[in-house]
């Protein structure tokens, strides 16, 4: 079980403490399908309900997880160039 005041003070010192997150701006939150179970979706939808919050414009990105990937694929890296906290995660 997983505590939300926890989780909600992680996903606000990721998104403001390291991510230097402002109201109004842009952020891409790429995440596995909830199927594969390789994390838990309420990481995911804490950060989202966290961004919200903030005032932060919130697009999620389902891709399949790959271990080893090795590159981004070019229509992910236009959604990423897009976003404004891309750079600062």
């Amino acid at each position: 079980m997983t505590d939300p005041a926890a989780l909600r003070t992680g996903a606000l010192n990721l998104l403001v403490g390291c991510g230097k997150a402002m109201t109004g701006e842009r952020i891409l939150i790429v995440h596995e399908p909830a199927r594969e179970e390789y994390y838990g979706t309420v990481i995911v939808e804490g950060v989202v309900e966290a961004a919200g919050a903030l005032g932060l414009r919130v697009q999620q990105v389902e891709i399949a997880f790959e271990p080893e990937a090795t590159e981004v694929q070019p229509d992910l890296h236009v959604q990423m160039a897009a976003a404004d906290l891309s750079d600062r995660l």
